[in-house]
């Protein structure tokens, strides 16, 4: 077809473009005519081109056709190759049926046949493997001290390696056949490559054990070396120069090491961190005493005979076996961390019996590394944690067994471990951390939880001691306490136990509170030093310090609740028949009434506040110490620590409120709204100590400071309201109802006056009961309340009394009953009366004349009443010495409180030194005052 069309375009008649183009462009017509020769010549030309051009076309034809020829003939040939292939497709599936039905009925026996010779040669290889086992690990045993038994032991590892490689895997799908010789076979290689390296370990461990006893190790001490005639010698002078040593040591190192270097045991600890590539080298060494720690198989050779008279000491039925004596073991053991840590010091001959080894395998020991102590502290302190395991099970059965004295020697024994601890770790340094006794201990929840459970119960019993304590209540000073309760300590205390007080000597306080204080502060010096975790922190004061607080707390609230349900104080306004005080402040009427009343009942009040100060001011220097204040910044940063407290704190809200009685829960109802109306008012009532009653938020230690200070402004205000209220029922008795009009009882008073002029005035008989009860309560309160806080909280409290019973005398006795109620000579009397009776009591009672600015009010209206009528009375010369100014009269002053200025009035006060607020703030009480004489005819 091809062939076809080629010829077809070489046959082809031109267009008649290209035949016109053609002719134009032709020579002849193009140029000039050529002549007839020329013209004869061109057609001669093209008749030989055209003769030429025919035999081309017939010898492509002929070539066309031929071709065409052979390509019909292979055309017809392949179609019948294509019709024949069906058929031997067909053929082909037919054979291979065949084939495959062949295979189907011999593959049973090929499968078997198979399977014969694969276990056929799982056996001839699993007994030529334990074959050349036996024979090689015989021959590293023949000679366990020579060379050749590391290079046999090197065969065995191969020898174990090659099985695991020829055994398939489990994953493999091998018959069941070739799978069950293969754990026997590893199992049973790498328990005789074990069998065989201790076996090893134990030759040469004889061996380097006989050297050291050939050249007398250990050393004997100086009594010993004394006794036998020879002369002291140090452990490190002992080992020097010891070729038998030195080739036992070297030999045991160097199969320590081959070991390590076929995997067969774990590396040195010692050499950790050096290696000659940085593959090789181990970042992480492990503690001193830890499971992870590898120690020098020729150091536990070394400290074997230590360990004997270790275990000969403190593991067996001698008397230094003690179980309430760990410190012994313990101080022992520091003995000689510090004897033998010199062996392995960059120049000590242990050191120095290493490094062969090391050199021969290519790592040379690199002194900065590890410290070299750690291996005498590893060994020693493993057998330091067997004792404390053997120990631990004993302390724990006598703790749960409730008795006393395995109770506090498991405290004990932490807290000797925790100091054991501290010293190591203050002797080996900032380079080692060796393993924590302690907190190993405080880990392990079964311990932990028996010894918070036993601390617990030595708490409780100490507080029920405290308040079983029949002078539980007797107020002394921290001296007293410290002496007595050093001198139980001496006798009771198990040993070890440091009991340091908390306490300020120049306290006062409750014996009880005193010596909870003492127990608190000897418990937080005991826990301090443990090494605990931030929850085993919160459980222990939850457990221990918050219930003791509480149930003390508790005490004392209920003890203030006994009170007010016994007193009549709190709601009387007058006396009542047959009861009241008499002068000494000795409680009148019956038993239950004379409970609350008078010194009994203030020594009552004082008691619970001075024990409740005692306990807060505790509190307070707790919430400053950083200890506490960490503790408080992480457990109130933390949501589990929040919500721990509170549950706590819920916890021990509704056991009080199901320990209380009906009327206590109704006085507290009634209290906590009165305390929400009153709000500031009842701010105005806090006594001693309670400046510092605002917690600050932030802090463990709030609840309780709260409870406390709650405690202590109940004490406070009851004991201020049961001194202003004795005071005043004594003042109403008489004294309130005294006449200040019969001139002739003035009279009769200026007799005696004059009779007694060398003697001084004395005050109004009427009043003597009640400065005589004055001033025994504030004798017996002044005293304590100075001595328990600063002074200016003392002088706050005798400031609310002589405000509250000044604003009582001077509305009773002055105010009271109407205006022109004084003469002259009964105004004198009563200014008397604070000159000569409520002065005095006052100095004497409190802190001298400084105690007398709290009365100024009382002063100032006595003063002011007592105004001369003119300035020729009698009394004007009187006035004149007190004043300084002999102008004011009465007249002036009723002219200036009622036509004056503000002027005139702050010049009188200035002049008749009137200080008092209340008066000089107020004149419109000054005229009231004013009025009370006879000659005040104003209104």
């Amino acid at each position: 077809m091809s062939v076809d069309v080629g010829l077809s375009s070489l046959v082809a008649e031109p267009d008649e473009a290209s035949l016109r183009r053609h002719v134009t462009t032709h020579p002849l017509l193009t140029g000039l005519l050529p002549s007839s020769s020329d013209l004869a010549a061109q057609i001669a030309a093209l008749k030989a081109s055209h003769s030429a051009a025919q035999r081309r076309y017939e010898k492509s034809r002929q070539v066309a056709h031929d071709e065409l020829e052979k390509a019909s003939t292979s055309l017809s040939s392949f179609r019948s190759r294509l019709d024949a292939l069906p058929t031997r497709i067909d053929e082909l599936d037919d054979e291979g049926d065949s084939i495959q039905s062949s295979v189907q009925r011999e593959r049973p026996g090929l499968e078997a046949h198979t399977s014969s010779l694969r276990s056929l040669q799982a056996a001839e290889d699993y007994y030529a493997l334990l074959s050349r086992t036996e024979t090689t690990g015989k021959e590293c045993l023949a000679s366990p001290l020579s060379s050749q038994a590391l290079e046999r032991l090197a065969e065995l590892v191969n020898l174990a390696r090659y099985a695991e490689s020829l055994c398939p895997s489990s994953s493999s799908s091998s018959s069941s056949a070739s799978l069950q010789p293969r754990p026997k076979l590893l199992a049973f290689l790498s328990t005789n490559l074990d069998e065989t390296y201790e076996a090893l370990v134990v030759a040469r461990s004889t061996q380097l054990r006989e050297a050291l006893k050939d050249a007398g190790w250990p050393p004997l001490s100086p009594e010993q070396a004394e006794a036998q005639g020879k002369q002291p010698r140090s452990p490190s002078s002992l080992l020097n120069d010891q070729a038998a040593v030195r080739t036992a040591w070297d030999s045991l190192l160097s199969l320590q090491i081959v070991g390590h270097l076929l995997e067969i045991k774990a590396r040195p600890s010692l050499l950790l961190g050096q290696g000659e590539s940085e593959s090789d080298q181990v970042k992480d060494v492990p503690a001193p005493g830890s499971t992870t720690y590898t120690p020098l198989l020729g150091t536990a050779l070394l400290l074997e005979p230590y360990l004997l008279r270790f275990r000969y000491h403190f593991d067996s039925d001698q008397p230094t076996n003690r179980l309430d004596r760990p410190e012994w073991y313990l101080q022992h053991v520091l003995q000689l961390i510090r004897t033998l840590s010199p062996l392995y010091t960059p120049q000590g001959p242990a050191r120095r019996l290493c490094l062969p080894a090391l050199h021969r395998y290519g790592r040379a020991l690199d002194h900065e590394s590890v410290e070299p102590q750690s291996e005498v502290v590893h060994v020693l302190l493993r057998a330091v944690q067997a004792k404390v395991g053997s120990s631990m099970p004993l302390l724990l059965a006598g703790s749960q067994s409730q008795q006393g004295v395995h109770t506090s020697l498991l405290g004990h024994t932490l807290s000797s471990l925790s100091q054991f601890d501290e010293d190591l770790a203050e002797l080996l340094g900032p380079g080692t951390s060796a393993q924590k006794l302690a907190k190993g201990l405080l880990e392990d929840g079964e311990y932990f939880t028996a010894w918070l459970a036993a601390e617990k119960r030595v708490a409780e019993e100490g507080l029920e001691e405290i308040l079983d304590d029949p002078e539980a209540w007797r107020i002394g000073s921290g001296e007293e306490e410290e002496d007595e309760n050093d001198q139980d300590e001496n006798a009771t205390s198990a040993p070890g136990i440091s009991l340091a007080s908390a306490r300020t000597s120049a306290l006062r306080s409750t014996r009880s509170s005193l010596s909870l204080v003492h127990l608190l502060s000897t418990l937080s010096a005991r826990l301090a030093p443990l090494p605990l975790t931030l929850s085993q922190r919160l459980q222990l004061l939850s457990a221990l310090h918050l219930p003791l607080l509480r149930s003390y707390a508790q005490r004392l609230t209920r003890s203030l609740d006994a009170f007010e349900s016994l007193s009549s104080a709190f709601a009387r306004s007058l006396s009542v028949p047959g009861g009241g005080v008499d002068a000494s402040g000795v409680a009148l009427g019956d038993s239950s009434e004379s409970m609350v009343r008078g010194l009994r009942g203030l020594s009552r009040l004082l008691k619970a506040g001075l024990s409740a100060r005692g306990v807060l001011g505790w509190l307070e220097r707790c919430r400053e110490e950083s200890e506490w204040l960490e503790l408080s910044d992480e457990l109130l940063r933390s949501e589990e620590g929040r919500r721990v407290l509170k549950a706590q704190s819920d916890e021990a809200e509704q056991r009080e409120l199901d320990g209380e009685s009906l009327g206590a829960l109704i006085r507290k109802s009634l209290g906590s709204r009165g305390a929400a109306r009153g709000g500031a008012a009842a701010g105005g009532g806090r006594g001693v100590g309670e400046g510092g009653a605002e917690p600050a938020s932030g802090s463990v230690w709030d609840e309780m400071i709260n409870k406390y200070s709650a405690v202590l402004s109940r004490a406070n205000e009851g004991m201020h309201r049961l001194i202003v209220s004795e005071v005043s029922e004594s003042l109403l008795r008489e004294y309130a109802q005294s006449e200040w009009l019969d001139e002739r009882r003035d009279d009769q008073e200026n007799e005696d006056e004059d009779e007694d002029d060398s003697g001084g005035m004395a005050p109004t008989p009427s009043l003597l009961p009640a400065l005589t009860l004055l001033h025994t309560h504030l004798s017996h309160l002044y005293p304590a309340l100075s001595s328990t806080s600063s002074s200016a909280d003392a002088r706050a409290r005798h400031r609310r009394i002589a405000q509250d019973l000044s604003r009582f005398v001077v509305t009773k006795v002055v105010l009271a009953g109407g205006s022109r109620r004084f003469t002259l000579r009964g105004a004198e009397r009563f200014r008397r009366d604070w000159e000569t009776g409520w002065a005095p009591v006052v100095r004497g009672a409190t802190m001298g004349a400084r105690g007398e600015g709290a009365w100024r009010f009382l002063r100032d209206v006595g003063r002011l009443l007592s105004l001369p009528s003119s300035s020729s009375s009698s009394s004007a010369a009187e006035t004149e010495t007190r004043t300084g100014e002999g102008e004011y009269t009465l007249a002036r002053a009723m002219r200036v409180l009622w036509e004056g200025g503000e002027e005139e009035w702050r010049a009188m006060c200035d002049a008749l030194e009137l200080r008092s607020r209340e008066l000089t703030g107020d004149r419109g009480l000054a005229r009231e005052v004013v009025r009370r004489r006879v000659e005040c005819m104003l209104r």
